[in-house]
C-alpha cells in the first residue's frame, strides 16, 4: 500500500529554503509502530518531526477536495514521527531536489491511540499531515517522543 506525506510546512520550508509546498509517497516498509527500534543505519542524515496521521475511512471523490469533503473521508487520526531524510549533503536542497528525494521522507513511526474525528483517496491510506515545527537532527542512540496533546504521544528509539 502506498501513503502520501504532504507538504512541508512553512517552519520546515523556511529552514529548508523551499518556498512551494511538495508531497512524497509513504511505502509499508518505511512504517514503524509506537516504541520501535528505529534502525539507523536506514538513513542517511536524519532528522525528525512530529506530525499528525490522518486514516481514510472511505475514498475522496474529487482531485481537489474542500476542507470538509476532505474531513468527511478521515476515519480517525494519529499522533506519528516522520523521520526525514535527504540525499542531498547538508540538507541545501531546492524544490526539484525535495521532489526527486520522494519529499525527504525516510520512515515514519504511529501512535497506537486511534482518535476518530467524525466523519472524512483511497479507504485505509494514511496521509501525513506535515511538521507541526522545525525538523530536529536525530542520531543512533536518540529517544524521539512527541506528545501532541488530546492525540497522544508517539515514541520510537533510534538504534
Amino acid at each position: 500500500m502506498s501513503l502520501l506525506t504532504s507538504s512541508p510546512t512553512a517552519a520546515v520550508q523556511k529552514q529548508l529554503g523551499v518556498d512551494q509546498p511538495d508531497f512524497g509517497v509513504l511505502f509499508d516498509e518505511m512504517e514503524y509502530l509506537d516504541g520501535s527500534e528505529v534502525p539507523s543505519a536506514r538513513l542517511i542524515q536524519a532528522k525528525v518531526e512530529a506530525e499528525v496521521a490522518f486514516v481514510l475511512g472511505r475514498d475522496l471523490p474529487v482531485a481537489a477536495p474542500t476542507y470538509g469533503e476532505f474531513v468527511a473521508c478521515v476515519a480517525f487520526c494519529l499522533p506519528a514521527l516522520e523521520i526525514v531524510d535527504g540525499a542531498i549533503a547538508d540538507w541545501k536542497i531546492t524544490l526539484v531536489d525535495a521532489v526527486a528525494d520522494i519529499a525527504s521522507c525516510g520512515l515514519y513511526v504511529l501512535g497506537d491511540q486511534p482518535i476518530v474525528l467524525g466523519q472524512a483517496l483511497k479507504a485505509g491510506e494514511l496521509i501525513l499531515s506535515g511538521a507541526l515545527g522545525p525538523m530536529v537532527s536525530i542520531a543512533a542512540g536518540d529517544e524521539i517522543r512527541a506528545n501532541l496533546g488530546a492525540l497522544g504521544s508517539v515514541a520510537c528509539r533510534m538504534v
